[in-house]
């Protein structure tokens, strides 16, 4: 197979990527956007009855007051714990989103630490519990680019590196300004 062949394949096999990704995103956004809701509207029922309870704990036993008191923390606890995780799936689904429209956008004003970032949201599960990744991200200005070119480059480097390690390990990503150029440094401490 000639590199025109293999490249045109390639090609298709992204756009076949992109189409699924942007159809399991749209698939889990709608179920997503109904436990946001409920969750806030538990999160205000909640706050109802704790006012309630409050004007009636005085009653309570000590022993039953610290039950609910207890009670109650961990319902709030529970809450929390329900919002941040929805948080990471919304960014979860937003960065494949815009990684599946694939190359809908030319050549734009571009933020090569968002591009950096949503790779990274992409890739977590490739690196979650044994890979450590410090990023420091410098204050650099906008390039003209292609930000799902720029993705996809950053999370081959990214996949790369994380295969390149082989137990637990540190990816170490830093942006900074040089002169008029951006230059992003990617090291890991794998084997490759």
């Amino acid at each position: 197979m000639d590199n025109n062949s293999e490249r045109m394949r390639d090609i298709e096999k992204m756009a076949v990527l992109g189409n699924l990704l942007a159809g399991i995103g749209h698939e889990l956004r709608t179920p997503l956007s109904a436990i946001i809701s409920n969750n806030d509207s538990f999160e205000r029922s909640c706050k109802r009855v704790t006012d309630i309870l409050a004007r009636v704990v005085e009653k309570l036993d000590s022993t039953s007051r610290n039950e609910l008191n207890e009670i109650l923390e961990n319902i709030e606890n529970i809450n929390e714990s329900n919002k941040a995780a929805t948080r990471h799936m919304l960014a979860v689904l937003n960065a494949l989103r815009n990684f599946s429209r694939g190359d809908d956008v030319k050549m734009v004003r571009t933020d090569v630490n968002e591009c950096l970032k949503t790779t990274l949201t992409i890739a977590g599960h490739e690196l979650k519990g044994r890979i450590d990744v410090d990023a420091n991200y410098g204050d650099i200005p906008m390039i003209m680019g292609n930000p799902n070119q720029l993705t996809q480059v950053f999370m081959n480097i990214i996949i790369n590196s994380a295969q390149a390690i082989a137990a637990n390990g540190k990816i170490s990503i830093k942006t900074v300004k040089a002169d008029d150029d951006v230059v992003v440094k990617i090291a890991d401490d794998g084997n490759g």
